[in-house]
Parts: C-alpha cells; sequence; structure tokens
C-alpha cells in the first residue's frame, strides 16, 4: 500500500488492528513467509478441531464465491424480490458473502441486504 495519511487511517482505524509491524510511524511489510508461519497455529487447530470429529459450522461447509465488486459499484439484482431493480453497492461483507445496496423506490433510496449470488455487474 501506498502510506499516505488516508491510507494509514483507513488500516489504523479497522477493527481489529491494534498497530502495525515495525516501529511506530515506519511499518514494515512482512514477507510471505512471516505470515505462513503466523497462520500456521491457527490453521493446525482448525484441522484439528475438524478432525476430532466435530462437524463443521454451516458457515464452514458453505461455498465461498470469489466477488469482484466494489463500494459504490452499479449492480442489477437477478434474485428476490428487487430482481430486475439496478442497485449501488454501498457496504461488502465478504465473510458473510454478503452486500448492502442502495435501491430507488418510488423515487427514495433504499438499503437492502443481499447476497453475492443475487446480484451481478452491469
Amino acid at each position: 500500500m501506498d502510506l499516505t495519511d488516508e491510507s494509514w487511517g483507513a488500516v489504523r482505524h479497522t477493527p481489529s488492528v491494534t498497530g502495525f509491524v515495525g516501529q511506530s510511524m515506519t511499518p514494515v511489510p512482512l514477507t510471505f513467509d512471516e505470515v505462513v508461519k503466523m497462520m500456521t497455529p491457527m490453521v493446525i487447530a482448525q484441522v484439528n478441531h475438524d478432525m476430532a470429529g466435530q462437524a463443521p459450522s454451516p458457515k464452514a461447509r458453505r461455498k465461498v464465491e470469489v466477488a469482484d465488486y466494489e463500494v459504490g459499484e452499479s449492480v442489477q439484482i437477478i434474485d428476490g424480490p428487487f430482481a430486475g431493480v439496478p442497485a449501488i453497492i454501498t457496504e461488502l461483507n465478504t465473510n458473510s458473502q454478503r452486500v448492502k445496496a442502495s435501491v430507488e423506490i418510488l423515487g427514495r433510496s433504499t438499503p437492502v441486504d443481499l447476497e453475492f449470488n443475487q446480484i451481478e455487474k452491469i
């Protein structure tokens, strides 16, 4: 990332971010190997938990879709009660595979909560 005041603030104010690697005002990028070393214990614990006879949660069984959407992007709703209505994405949640979008109903902007599979790019 290009380190600007805006990008610094965006990352610093992200929920669950407690700090940066490096000195206070000069963050240092991690190597891929460093990330793997940090993530490996969590992955091993999850695999051991799943192999211990515990059924994975319904979230874990759901197919994960990769979405190439951005906040502010125009999309078409293709499923549900708003099928055929254009919308503008206002929020993305990749973990739950959902978006919040704004649709115009009777001349007013109305927020709707949709799944990734209910929208497509225009």
